[in-house]
């Protein structure tokens, strides 16, 4: 027996523009948190210069092995390059509430 709903197309295009809905909103969170994490990670112009020169290299080049080779290189680049920079500061302890309502 077929579900009435299956075959009504206002019920496809409401599914279909939910779904859309969902997935902008994944890559808004997504693009929000690799932003939050590249200024931490990357907080000066010699590890910004890693970042893109990996990131290019990653998007040229995509296997497994440019993967590796993209991390062998950050480090050793970083170590040449970032030896005598001082690593990013922590951030202050944050107060985390674990009350219920």
């Amino acid at each position: 027996m077929r579900s009435r709903c299956s075959h009504h197309p206002s019920a496809v295009r409401w599914h279909k523009l939910f779904f859309h809905g969902l997935m902008l909103a994944a890559v808004a969170v997504v693009a929000q948190a690799v932003w939050s994490m590249a200024r931490s990670s990357c907080p000066d112009w010699r590890r910004r210069g890693i970042e893109v020169l990996s990131a290019v290299l990653l998007l040229l080049y995509s296997c497994v092995e440019i993967q590796f080779a993209a991390l062998l290189l950050g480090a050793i680049w970083g170590w040449a390059l970032c030896g005598e920079v001082s690593p990013p500061a922590e951030p202050d302890s944050a107060h985390v509430d674990l009350r219920i309502a």
